[in-house]
């Protein structure tokens, strides 16, 4: 016979049914949560920013070659000298000037060829007439043959311009002074926190339209929201070209920068 009474059978079936309804109100767990999405609107607002840059960063440099590493860090060091002393001359202040890049390349000719290697060289004594020893007689040590190619010294360095206006005169001194690297011309927001906070604002209300248009369309009502969360990988400025500067300068477009950014809104739907 069993040993499990009626009583004993109701106790375990109020237990279980304590425990199903426990986890029902737990708002906690993966289920729970997906549950909650099943009778939710998710929408992604998109907002969008225009703003003008206040900073253009330039990468300027010089590239001195020569058949020694000597020879070749001395030119480029003084010509980096002048470099510098006219950037600052331009009204770049020091803390705007940093170096991005220093280096040191052996580049072979490709007309020399290969290096060619010395091969060792040996004389051995032989007999001579009339029975007289013979004197070993050893050749000269071949000279190293000189590289077949030049050395490369390049350095370079990031330049902040905060005056948008004279970005070409600046291009114009450095190039003038002997800069033969320049490259990497780009334009930024420095402090970007302002716009941010508008790219937020549009994206949320483009999310609330979003989701009142869904609900319209399937005949339901938008109720709280449940979950708000900015989507990562957007925000950074993108420079669309709008004007040049000075026709006797260098033209340089800054243009427009464009922020995007994507929030995620999570609406409940009333029942």
């Amino acid at each position: 016979m069993s040993r499990f009474t009626f009583s004993s059978i109701a106790l375990y079936a109020l237990l279980a049914s304590s425990t199903v309804a426990a986890t029902g109100c737990s708002s906690g767990t993966p289920e729970a949560h997906a549950s909650a999405r099943d009778h939710a609107i998710v929408v992604v607002g998109i907002g969008k920013v225009h703003a003008k840059p206040d900073v253009a960063r330039i990468q300027i440099g010089v590239e001195s070659r020569a058949a020694t590493v000597e020879e070749a860090n001395r030119q480029n060091t003084e010509q980096m000298n002048r470099l510098l002393a006219a950037l600052k001359g331009a009204k770049i202040a020091e803390n705007d000037l940093r170096t991005s890049n220093y280096s040191i390349n052996f580049e072979r000719s490709e007309q020399q060829g290969p290096m060619p290697v010395p091969m060792p060289m040996s004389a051995t004594p032989a007999a001579a007439p009339g029975g007289k020893k013979a004197v070993a007689v050893s050749a000269p040590a071949a000279a190293p043959p000189a590289p077949a190619g030049y050395y490369r010294v390049s350095n370079n360095v990031q330049v902040t311009v905060r005056d948008l206006a004279r970005v070409g005169a600046v291009l114009d001194t450095a190039v003038g002074t002997g800069a033969n690297n320049v490259w990497g011309v780009s334009f930024e927001l420095e402090n970007d926190s302002a716009v941010g906070q508008q790219m937020r604002e549009k994206a949320v209300a483009d999310a609330a339209e979003r989701a009142a248009s869904l609900a319209k369309l399937g005949r339901v009502e938008l109720g709280e929201i449940l979950s708000i969360s900015e989507v990562v990988g957007g925000g950074r400025g993108i420079a669309m070209p709008m004007a040049s500067f000075a026709k006797d300068r260098t033209p340089i477009e800054s243009g427009d920068l464009t922020f995007e950014g994507q929030i995620e809104v999570v609406y409940a739907l009333k029942h």
